[in-house]
């Protein structure tokens, strides 16, 4: 009897080292995870924000131009962007009714979307802001304006008058 006891001790003692060594190893690959998921979101956002800093080099200059207000998109990066587009421009503090067209008396006549907008080049649109009634009027002393684009790995960009960075938006 006593090597029945002994044996039914080995037996549990077995048992109990096998759950600790068994938790022990759950732990250690918990932990193991938790430091792979810190250093995946680590390099997302290292990613982030170096795709902020690169949409940051396309720019929007604003300036009157002959009764037109002339939108210059610089593309500063290394690498083309796509789809750029400018979406609105008015006067600042405009009335909603206000509107804009694309200046058609220059030649070549000027499109506000580009589908590609190569690394250190520029595109130019000329527009006449127009008021309530479809009138053109004067150039304004201050425009807000909003530009989309598409950057070489997919991401879609806005950027406006805002002085922030541009940001990422959903595909259209």
């Amino acid at each position: 009897m006593a090597t029945s006891w002994w044996m039914f001790g080995l037996g549990v003692a077995t048992g109990v080292l096998g759950t600790g060594v068994s938790g022990a190893s759950y732990i250690l690959a918990l932990k193991k995870d938790r430091r792979e998921l810190a250093d995946k979101l680590k390099q997302e956002q290292a990613q982030q924000r170096r795709d902020v800093a690169e949409a940051s080099l396309v720019t929007v200059t604003v300036r009157g131009s002959g009764g037109s207000v002339d939108v210059k998109i610089t593309n500063n990066s290394d690498r083309a962007v796509l789809r750029v587009e400018l979406l609105d421009i008015r006067r600042e503090g405009a009335d909603p009714a206000e509107t804009w067209t694309v200046n058609q008396n220059m030649v070549p006549r000027p499109a506000p979307l580009r589908e590609v907008l190569k690394a250190h080049t520029d595109m130019h649109v000329p527009t006449w802001l127009l008021d309530a009634e479809g009138n053109r009027m004067p150039v304004p002393q201050a425009v807000e304006y909003t530009v989309r684009f598409c950057d070489t790995s997919g991401r879609w960009w806005l950027r406006d008058a805002s002085d922030g960075p541009p940001r990422p938006i959903q595909a259209p």
